[in-house]
């Protein structure tokens, strides 16, 4: 039975990173405009999901570290385009000749 869940886990996790983060690549790439997006909440993801590699690692699961690599590096991919493509910040230039 822990076999089925651990391979019920490893597909749903799959699926959830296949489905969610490749869109949110794509309307970065896209829009090249990452307003909108936390750079704050995915980097913490990232960290999040190294934190599962070092723990799986670390109790040889398999499943864990798997999972968790997939996630790490599509978040490493987000936090990349996000920094990327942030706003640039508008400089304003005042008069002082009057």
């Amino acid at each position: 039975m822990e076999h089925v869940i651990e391979i019920l886990v490893l597909i749903s996790s799959v699926i959830l990173k296949c489905v969610g983060m490749p869109h949110q690549v794509r309307k970065l790439y896209k829009t090249k405009n990452s307003q909108g997006f936390s750079l704050f909440y995915y980097a913490m993801l990232d960290l999040t999901y190294l934190f599962w590699i070092v723990h799986g690692i670390y109790k040889h699961d398999w499943t864990i570290i798997s999972t968790s690599i997939i996630g790490a590096i599509a978040t490493a991919v987000i936090v990349f385009l996000i920094i990327k493509y942030r706003p640039k910040e508008k400089v304003l230039i005042v008069n002082s000749y009057s």
